[in-house]
């Protein structure tokens, strides 16, 4: 009974050696606005994140604004989103530890807000 249960241990012990837990990304979106209120969440919306700029995903964000990319080994990405109208936004050297989720936040500038500004607003930004 003994040499049973050592074994079963020394087994179970030797499985979990080496063994890499994953980590995952929790992603919100916001588009730029001019409200007062502030920038506007974006809820169920369908966002584009492509990771190290390989890796896409589309995604539908939920009732939060958030996204989630699980599974990923442990590292430092870079994670861009897009979505249609908007510029591209891009952030790099994020880092997911072991079993760790990475929260990040963007915030997208897209075309309605371009729209909203006036001429010297836009010039001052660099937009013709």
């Amino acid at each position: 009974m003994t040499k049973t249960l050592t074994i079963i241990l020394l087994f179970i012990a030797t499985s979990f050696y080496g063994q890499t837990f994953l980590g995952g990304l929790r992603l919100q979106a916001y588009e730029k606005s001019k409200d007062p209120k502030g920038n506007l969440l974006l809820v169920n919306e369908p966002v584009t994140f492509t990771l190290n700029d390989s890796t896409k995903y589309n995604l539908t964000t939920d009732d939060e604004g958030y996204a989630d990319i699980k599974d990923l080994k442990p590292g430092s990405y870079s994670v861009s989103v897009g979505r249609k109208d908007c510029q591209t936004t891009t952030v790099r050297d994020i880092k997911i530890g072991e079993g760790k989720t990475a929260y990040v936040t963007f915030n997208l500038t897209c075309l309605s807000y371009i729209n909203s500004l006036t001429k010297k607003e836009r010039k001052k930004l660099g937009y013709k």
